[in-house]
């Protein structure tokens, strides 16, 4: 028997039992693929505190989370590329306007990464003409790549919570419309999505279900 169950080893999971077992309870950490989430499947997370910044940043996507991230980056890296298939961004006007405004966001329409190399860094990467299928081979070591099209919240799960457009509504404590119940990170309803505040997200959310 365990004092807390933690579903997914994300930032936000690892985060809550490790504050969980430091207030003494019995914790069980339950993920289905490997310890990380989504943010392993990240080249390099350059918008995460101690990581340096500086570098060339590639954000694969268009809609509103995509840009939003680009223009977040540009504040650290030294150039941001969108590559997005279609021929134009598909984000609100607001987030057009301020790419716009920022020198160094660089959008790559028509385009799609096709493939990334590099053991301990990326090395180089492909990108993928959308009409033509010519593919282009791009040196860029030491940069980072962060996939923002495609992925949807993994809720199928926890079908007695009231979702909102797909994500767990939750309070100040994390906590969920059903008490004792706690989310924590991108599988909830909030306005920004990082490696910081997912961390955030588990800490308070192991030390209110510890209470």
């Amino acid at each position: 028997m365990y004092d807390i169950v933690i579903i997914g080893a994300g930032p936000a999971g690892i985060s809550a039992g490790i504050y969980a077992v430091s207030r003494g309870r019995k914790t069980l950490i339950v993920e289905k693929r490997a310890v990380g989430g989504l943010i392993g499947n990240v080249s390099t997370v350059t918008h995460y505190a101690g990581i340096i910044e500086g570098k060339h940043v590639y954000v694969v996507g268009g809609a509103d989370g995509a840009v939003k991230e680009a223009l977040y980056l540009a504040n650290y890296a030294k150039l941001v590329t969108i590559i997005h298939f279609e021929e134009t961004l598909g984000c609100i006007a607001q987030f057009r306007d301020k790419v716009a405004q920022t020198p160094n966001i660089k959008l790559r329409f028509g385009s799609r990464l096709h493939a990334v190399h590099g053991v301990e860094q990326v090395e180089t990467l492909e990108i993928s003409d959308e009409k033509t299928g010519r593919i282009e081979m791009i040196s860029d070591p030491g940069c980072g790549i962060f996939v923002y099209a495609g992925t949807t919240p993994n809720t199928e799960l926890y079908t007695q919570l009231r979702l909102h457009n797909g994500f767990i509504p939750v309070n100040e404590n994390q906590e969920t419309e059903i008490a004792g119940v706690y989310a924590a990170g991108d599988i909830c309803k909030k306005q920004v999505r990082q490696v910081a505040t997912a961390v955030s997200d588990g800490t308070i959310a192991a030390i209110q279900a510890a209470m």
